[in-house]
């Protein structure tokens, strides 16, 4: 974790040299940008549930069970095997886009559960979550905008169980799933200076199933070092449950993040 932190001090810091001598002095940096776009670290947690994950046939007393995870950041960063974050937005006029995509693959001991680790069973979860949204800008003052989206959320994960067995060897196991929501979302944006921007996003779904939910919000304040350039600290909440019996993951992720993107 210490060396997380050093690294992305030193990017900031290496950025903020460079940006010293770019910086316009309009009155509002940010006017002009069309299309913004920005891969991001996120520091999660997560509290969730793993639905019937594949067991060997030799436990056949978990073939129907549902574990628990709840983890912080600092037990879930030796298990990340990837990770691929990044949002981008697009502003033609009062005509406004998002698209957010989030991909994460987890293994061990983050994602087993301790009852099945001692027995022999390794699993590798892989989940993947983004908004396709479109809407409009609703009020457009100097300082202050609210947008509306409509669009859909999409989900899809799959988990992998692995082991060595008397009677069941190699045990090898992949079930997947993906869902497609509609949603409804808003953002909200403050700029208290030309270079500082603070902004809150919402959404909210699906539209069709009530015992369904997905639920999603950020708040982040946007630093632009200069007029291409940006660091956006903030914070991020994300929860899916499904009431299906093909459901993989019902849960939250949620943490603080870093994301230093580039505007034109």
């Amino acid at each position: 974790m210490a060396r997380v932190k050093i690294l992305v001090i030193c990017i900031l810091c290496t950025l903020s040299i460079f940006a010293q001598d770019s910086l316009s002095a309009q009155s509002k940096l940010d006017s002009d940008w069309k299309f913004r776009v920005g891969p991001y670290f996120w520091f999660f947690n997560i509290n969730a549930t793993l639905e019937r994950p594949p067991v060997p046939s030799t436990l056949p007393e978990y073939e129907e069970s549902r574990f628990t995870i709840d983890k912080p950041f600092s037990e879930i960063k030796n298990s990340l095997k990837f990770a691929f974050l990044i949002n981008t937005e697009y502003r033609y006029k009062r005509i406004v886009t998002l698209l957010n995509i989030t991909s994460v693959i987890l293994e061990g001991d983050a994602v087993t559960p301790k009852e099945l680790i001692v027995k022999g069973v390794n699993y590798r979860l892989s989940i993947f979550f983004g908004e396709a949204l479109a809407g409009y800008r609703v009020l457009d003052k100097p300082k202050f905008t609210i947008d509306l989206y409509g669009g859909a959320k999409m989900f899809g994960s799959s988990i992998e169980g692995q082991g060595d067995f008397i009677g069941d060897r190699d045990f090898y196991q992949k079930r997947k799933v993906t869902f497609v929501e509609p949603i409804l979302a808003t953002k909200l944006t403050y700029s208290f200076t030309p270079r500082i921007e603070l902004a809150g996003y919402l959404d909210y779904g699906p539209l069709r199933n009530k015992k369904d939910l997905t639920n999603q919000y950020a708040l982040n304040a946007n630093f632009l070092l200069n007029k291409w350039l940006y660091i956006a600290p903030g914070y991020r909440y994300w929860l899916f449950i499904k009431d299906k019996e093909e459901s993989i993951f019902n849960g939250q992720f949620y943490g603080f993040y870093i994301r230093i993107g580039a505007q034109f």
